[in-house]
């Protein structure tokens, strides 16, 4: 059994009435921890101290003096009037190609340079998990735990795939191998051409986790993904054995909310590293190779990653954003100023970081100082989902899946 609460106070009051030995997964959903990322750590503090006099209202937006023009090149309105409070459902872009996903279960193929609608079709499923592509195929997974296979060319069903539980996170494939995670803990291999299981990997998931699960990664067939458990393990793609774990936080604190140490942001690859931060925990560098640590600092984060050729970018769970060293972790800047804003995951493009936040604001930042050099009201509602680039435009949406183009001067 799964529970899933929509407000933090009223998930804190349940959490208080549970049995001491719980025998079932939690998975938190809260708009309020959405809207706060610190909330959740808060109610953990609250419930073993009593303390109510810390501040986490949102810090206020600074006048900025723009740097740098940006200008929309198209927009178009949202397709549902369903707000969409999950981060799951991520455009993808492909060969000029941008595919957009809503919960309601629409599906829709777009000119990526002008918005030009090539098809839309309807899938009846409730969908959570994606975009993701593999060839001429998108993937998308959902609420009832099943993997979808559509033609990218015209949106028809290839394929359906059922698995065990809900997809949260966009599917990946390498050669003829989809890969996707379930918020069970388990790992799929699927055949590409027909979704048939050739392999799965399970995993122990804490009695409480949050609402997610990071996305896997494919390197010189192996499969690496973080974990609930605060652990990353590399698997065989052929064949999903066991290759290697390393652990990135381990569970600390008297209460469940303390012990907390999902790994749900994004990792990244580069250069045979793998990167991967945790909640109450660290951010790590490891060789996929050998699975051997080569650094660590202590940093706690449910965001995913983003990396250029010499800096690793972060935002943390209090949404200050984070430049390391990708090579030793050392801190190069930090940037404090947008703290407890709900930001997103950063997005490099050009020589700028790009995150959104709650209140429905495109942040841009030098990526060299940290300095925030132009800030955009893209929307009345909030956007949660990581921004996309290709071709030198940003592709941001927001709850209700409106979706805009951006250039920069």
């Amino acid at each position: 059994m799964q529970v899933e609460i929509s407000d933090a106070e009223l998930f804190y009051a349940i959490f208080k009435s549970l049995p001491s030995a719980v025998d079932m997964p939690v998975s938190i959903k809260t708009n309020a921890m959405r809207a706060i990322p610190g909330l959740l750590l808060i109610a953990g503090l609250v419930g073993c101290s009593g303390a109510t006099d810390i501040d986490i209202r949102p810090s206020r937006l600074e006048p900025i003096r723009s740097e740098v023009e940006i200008h929309p090149v198209w927009f178009k309105q949202a397709q549902s009037d369903i707000i969409n409070n999950d981060s799951y459902l991520r455009p993808v872009a492909v060969d000029e190609h941008l595919y957009i996903a809503g919960q309601n279960g629409s599906i829709r193929s777009l000119d990526a340079e002008n918005g030009k609608r090539y098809w839309k079709i309807e899938t009846g499923e409730s969908l959570s998990g994606g975009l993701g592509s593999a060839d001429d195929l998108l993937l998308v997974g959902t609420r009832d735990g099943e993997l979808l296979a559509l033609g990218s060319s015209d949106g028809k069903l290839v394929w359906r795939s059922r698995l065990s539980s809900e997809v949260l996170t966009p599917p990946v494939a390498a050669g003829d191998v989809v890969v996707v995670r379930t918020i069970d803990g388990k790992l799929y291999g699927l055949d590409k051409d027909d979704g048939q299981r050739l392999w799965v990997y399970e995993t122990t998931v804490p009695t409480l986790t949050l609402r997610g699960s990071s996305r896997p990664v494919i390197a010189d067939g192996r499969v690496l993904t973080g974990l609930s458990n605060g652990k990353v393990v590399a698997v065989s793609l052929t064949d999903g054995k066991f290759l290697w774990e390393v652990t990135v936080a381990v569970p600390e604190g008297r209460s469940e909310l303390e012990r907390l140490v999902d790994i749900d942001g994004d990792p990244v690859l580069e250069d045979d590293i793998f990167y991967a931060a945790s909640y109450h925990g660290r951010l790590v560098a490891i060789n996929t190779s050998t699975g051997r640590l080569l650094w660590s600092r202590d940093l706690s984060s449910h965001s995913g990653l983003a990396i250029d050729d010499q800096f690793l970018y972060i935002s943390d769970n209090e949404s200050t954003i984070w430049a390391l060293d990708r090579f030793n972790g050392a801190i190069i800047w930090k940037q404090d100023k947008l703290q407890q804003r709900s930001l997103t995951t950063p997005v490099i493009y050009r020589d700028y970081l790009v995150v959104g936040d709650f209140d429905g604001y495109l942040h841009w930042i030098n990526r060299h100082n940290g300095e925030i050099v132009a800030r955009n009201k893209v929307s009345d509602k909030s956007v949660f989902v990581p921004a996309v680039v290709m071709d030198d435009i940003v592709y941001v949406t927001d709850q209700l899946g409106m979706l805009i183009a951006l250039r920069s001067n």
